[in-house]
Order: structure tokens, then C-alpha cells, then sequence
């Protein structure tokens, strides 16, 4: 869980946080991740369009894992922006402010 976030402080809050990144969220997440089932496949994916806000200093999850998934997905509109200088939970700027600005404009984008 010390990857969670690049920030000490904001680290050591989540630390202290049962629900996020204690001990026992440790433990819960492990045991939810190991017996992950989907509900539909990527390949099947065709709900709603799909934007990854990915943090180019996420340490947790490396861009590279999530395009695994989002590469196998066919059948809806899926866009990646980078995020810079952000970690995990983006908190940085700028990536706080890109994530923002690119949520609200992939809604306008859909929207139409």
C-alpha cells in the first residue's frame, strides 16, 4: 500500500485509514482481487464509453497492465490520457488538474 500514493503526507492518512490502505484494506483487497470474477468480458464490454486517466508516476498500476485490458476491448469508445507528474491516487499537479480537465471533456465528447 505505500505505492498508493507519491505524497508522504497524504500517505501516512491513508495508512491510518481502515477503509484505505490499513492493514486490514491490505487484506480485503488481496482476497477481492484474487477471486475477481467479471461480469462481462473485455471482448464483451459494450456499455458505455471508457476513459483511463492514467498517471505517468503511478507506481501501483503501470500504464501497461491496464492497456492488457483496454486493448481486448472492441466494442466502445476507449481513451487513455496521461496524467503528468501524478502517482496512483493523482493528487499531484499537474496531473490533478489534467484529470479534471480531461473528464469534463470526455463528457462533452460522448455527449454529442
Amino acid at each position: 500500500m505505500s505505492l498508493l500514493v507519491n505524497n508522504s503526507d497524504a500517505l501516512k492518512v491513508f495508512q491510518a485509514d481502515r477503509s484505505s490502505a490499513d492493514s486490514w484494506a491490505l487484506m480485503h483487497f488481496l482476497l477481492s482481487y484474487s477471486t475477481y470474477q467479471p461480469a462481462l468480458e473485455p471482448e464483451d464490454f459494450n456499455v458505455c464509453p471508457i476513459l483511463l486517466t492514467q498517471p505517468d508516476q503511478d507506481k501501483w498500476t503501470p500504464l501497461y497492465l491496464s492497456e492488457l485490458v483496454l486493448s481486448l476491448v472492441k466494442k466502445v469508445l476507449v481513451k487513455t490520457v496521461v496524467l503528468e507528474n501524478a502517482g496512483h491516487y493523482p493528487i499531484e499537479d499537474p496531473g490533478l488538474q489534467q484529470m479534471a480537465d480531461a473528464i469534463i471533456k470526455f463528457l462533452h465528447e460522448i455527449a454529442v
